[in-house]
């Protein structure tokens, strides 16, 4: 829910306060680092807001153009994850960072699909032609880790079914002479 203008206000004054306590710590190492730990947090911030006002500004006047924006802008996504305040589910995170992913995948023959996305668990199936040499498998497996978990960092491991194999398909001794001439004695 969002604040009133007063509890902001209010919020304001109890931070500076906090603040202004830091230059009261008797260590000066631990004073140094938490300054530098909170002004790097208010960078970090800062970058966000920056970048929130730059997609507003640059989108048309459609409200989910600017939403789609914002969402697809690392730093503005994982803020709002951050703050619980992110409108997509982990599903559809997880989904959306196979399809980013899904390009690459292909052009090393290969293919991904999801299986499930249970607790911080999400499960994947690789397909094609990835699934049989492990080291171009493994080097598969690691683009989609990434990905994921770029996408959904709640998700703590991203594991990997076999794929299912494909069937093979035996022609008959008899068919493979099917057609040719008998040889005559």
């Amino acid at each position: 829910m969002p604040w009133e203008d007063h509890d902001a206000r209010e919020h304001v004054a109890r931070t500076e306060q906090k603040l202004s306590r830091l230059e009261t710590l008797p260590d000066n190492a631990a004073r140094a680092h938490a300054t530098e730990a909170l002004q790097a947090l208010v960078e970090l911030y800062g970058e966000c807001l920056d970048r929130v006002m730059s997609h507003a500004v640059s989108a048309s006047a459609s409200g989910s153009e600017l939403l789609t924006a914002l969402l697809s802008d690392e730093l503005v996504s994982h803020l709002l994850l951050v703050h619980d305040l992110h409108p997509d589910s982990v599903e559809a995170r997880v989904q959306r960072a196979l399809e980013d992913v899904r390009p690459y995948l292909k052009s090393h023959g290969g293919d991904v699909e999801l299986l499930a996305v249970e607790g911080t668990v999400a499960r994947v199936r690789l397909h094609g032609s990835c699934n049989g040499c492990k080291s171009s498998a493994a080097t598969l497996e690691l683009a989609v880790r990434e990905a994921v978990t770029r996408a959904a960092p709640e998700i703590v491991q991203v594991t990997t079914a076999e794929a299912e194999p494909s069937p093979q398909t035996l022609i008959p001794v008899a068919d493979l002479f099917r057609g040719q001439p008998t040889a005559t004695r």
